[in-house]
């Protein structure tokens, strides 16, 4: 479905073997929010990230569980990763929180819950971004704090993502976005404060997702099942599949015909269906145009160029 990853380049080896890098490099704050989250009463503070490269939106199980949300619907999807790049059908439950706008209304959004979104990324929103001239009086949606790590709540795809987005946006380093639920701040950080040198790499995605309907997977594998859709041999359903050889004599006898020396064939899995139309007036209109074509360009070659 989505992945990222933020990896820092190399830089040159120094005698002992280990990477020699002088200086850290800077800070990057992500699309973070700290939103309060309500379901049927039960209300939590969520960490919320506004992805754009992911086409749907997401909620941990573990935050799902604290707010005793409960699935209302099944989705079967194909999620992709980094970590994980081959094709992988997953049925999902989907269920539906409310989320708490800076002017106190709410609005419903249906998200995928899947184990796990991002743990343990380093928290940028600090203190010192309040010394940035260009945000200092902006209300954030992820207000600074001194927690040195987060971990991901809820993700919000491109789905939903401008339904919450305003509009006016604040140049510099980070950018600043208005939304509902104030300003998202995005991109490096200049400031004497850097990230730390044993913590240089960040990769999050969606995690592998198990299934915890049963019901909804065997309704998906009869979906696909020929027989739900009437292709099923009626001649001997019950007995294992004979040789080829046996198959061509019982298809011959039983569905087999000649006429005015024609074959006439029938479907094996459908009996007493009716005869087909014949093409033949399709097939006759097709001839002709195609003749008019061809005395066309006979006549007036320079069609042709």
């Amino acid at each position: 479905m989505f992945a990222h990853a933020a990896l820092d380049s190399k830089g040159p080896t120094s005698n002992t073997g280990q990477i020699d890098d002088p200086a850290p490099p800077r800070r990057v704050l992500l699309k973070t929010a700290k939103i309060n989250v309500t379901v049927d009463g039960v209300s939590q503070l969520a960490t919320v990230l506004f992805d754009e490269g992911s086409d749907r939106s997401f909620i941990s199980a573990k935050f799902a569980q604290t707010l005793r949300a409960s699935p209302n619907y099944v989705e079967t999807l194909n999620l992709k990763s980094f970590s994980n790049p081959r094709t992988g059908f997953r049925t999902i439950p989907r269920t539906t929180v409310h989320l708490q706008h800076r002017d106190g209304t709410k609005s419903a959004i249906d998200l995928l819950m899947v184990d796990v979104i991002s743990e343990g990324l380093d928290n940028n929103v600090t203190y010192d971004i309040r010394n940035l001239h260009h945000i200092r009086r902006l209300p954030l949606a992820h207000p600074p704090s001194t927690d040195l790590t987060m971990d991901i709540d809820i993700l919000i795809g491109v789905d939903r993502y401008w339904d919450y987005i305003t509009g006016v946006v604040r140049q510099g380093n980070p950018v600043a976005v208005s939304s509902l639920f104030g300003y998202l701040l995005s991109g490096p950080i200049y400031t004497h404060r850097r990230r730390t040198r044993h913590n240089n790499a960040h990769t999050f995605h969606i995690a592998s997702v198990k299934s915890t309907d049963i019901e909804m997977d065997n309704r998906i594998a009869t979906y696909w099942d020929l027989e739900t859709i009437g292709i099923k041999d009626t001649i001997a359903p019950n007995i294992p599949k004979p040789c080829s050889d046996e198959q061509y004599k019982t298809y011959t006898e039983h569905s087999l015909t000649t006429e005015d020396g024609r074959y006439t064939a029938k479907l094996p899995w459908k009996p007493d269906h009716p005869i087909l139309p014949t093409n033949f007036k399709l097939a006759e209109i097709r001839t002709r145009n195609m003749l008019k074509i061809y005395c066309l360009l006979i006549y007036f070659p320079y069609m042709m160029e």
